[in-house]
């Protein structure tokens, strides 16, 4: 357990978690869909992007096997309504200087 979790750690930054399972499963229980609900939201909102998305991949994003990168982030953040900051376990909210 303490590889998996060293494995997302925030190269010094003590304000981030260590994934995004906990955003996402969060994000499914507040809107009440399942995961297969949200690759099917993720496909149709992605694909005129040009941006694939499958179910292996939100599957390994809630293992925590992977983190969401680019474009899938983005997609994966539209469907669920949540910010990139909260996707990525981010505790506190980005203020500009």
């Amino acid at each position: 357990m303490y590889e998996q979790q060293n494995r997302f750690r925030a190269h010094g930054n003590k304000n981030r978690e260590y994934s995004c399972r906990k955003p996402i499963l969060d994000a499914m229980l507040r809107l009440g869909i399942n995961q297969a609900e949200v690759v099917r939201l993720c496909r149709s909102y992605g694909a005129p992007l040009g941006i694939k998305f499958s179910p292996s991949d939100l599957s390994a994003y809630i293992r925590e096997k992977h983190q969401p990168k680019g474009d899938k982030a983005y997609v994966l953040c539209r469907v669920l309504h949540i910010t990139e900051r909260k996707l990525y376990g981010y505790k506190k909210p980005y203020r500009r200087l």
